[in-house]
């Protein structure tokens, strides 16, 4: 870690020569297992095997891919802003370095996702990021060494709560336009943008005849027919 520590470089650089290539192992391989590969389901003989379309699988991957590279970044951040408070060299670019190997072995045992079943065992290789992690604080971070748990562990929680806020805001978001998607999914296309207005219109039309018709006693096919 100490080499590590020492290498100069920037955020730009370390994206682009590092962790752009690592962190697409796991949603390339989660794509290539899950749409293509596919899961057995033991409990659903009848089914077989199970896969995702190509279109979802693909989108799956990309967002999984866009959501791992900035939560490197955020993580950075948060580890940044606390340095202080833990009497630690505050460093984006130390870091950044920092999340980016310790999460190494996640991203390589993420090649495991082909074959969905093997999956579970990438969590061991996240246990081992941890450790790295820990190596890492003091010589990246500066870190006193009676500081390094206390430090590790609010992170941790931080960075947990920031991820769960922005998964939760994603899910709201991705339920608003699947519900929107069902509303106009039974309207024939050509129909889709005039269904709204011609409702109301129509809505307006039936108030208006029904109110005739009370205040005039003429029933309504006959004001229909006028």
């Amino acid at each position: 870690m100490a080499v590590i520590a020492a290498e100069t470089t920037d955020v730009a650089t370390l994206y682009q020569s590092y962790i752009a290539i690592l962190a697409a192992i796991p949603p390339i391989a989660s794509f290539i297992g899950l749409s293509i590969i596919g899961v057995s389901l033991p409990l659903y003989p009848s089914v077989g095997t199970f896969r995702y379309g190509l279109a979802q699988g693909l989108a799956m991957a990309v967002v999984q891919y866009v959501m791992g590279l900035v939560g490197v970044y955020v993580a950075a951040v948060v580890i940044d802003k606390l340095a202080p408070t833990f009497q630690s060299e505050s460093n984006t670019i130390q870091a950044l370095k920092l999340v980016a190997y310790s999460s190494t072995a996640s991203w390589l045992a993420g090649v495991l996702n082909i074959i969905p079943a093997l999956s579970v065992l990438a969590m061991l290789a996240g246990l081992y990021g941890i450790y790295l992690f820990y190596l890492g604080v003091s010589p990246l971070m500066k870190t006193p060494t009676d500081k390094v748990i206390p430090y590790m562990v609010v992170s941790a929680i931080v960075i947990i709560i920031v991820m769960v806020v922005a998964a939760q805001s994603r899910r709201r978001s991705r339920r608003h336009v699947c519900r929107s998607q069902r509303t106009l999914s039974w309207l024939p296309h050509d129909r889709r943008s005039r269904q709204p207005r011609e409702g109301i219109e129509r809505a307006l039309d039936g108030k208006l005849e029904g109110q005739t018709s009370r205040l005039t006693g003429i029933p309504r096919p006959a004001l229909d027919e006028m």
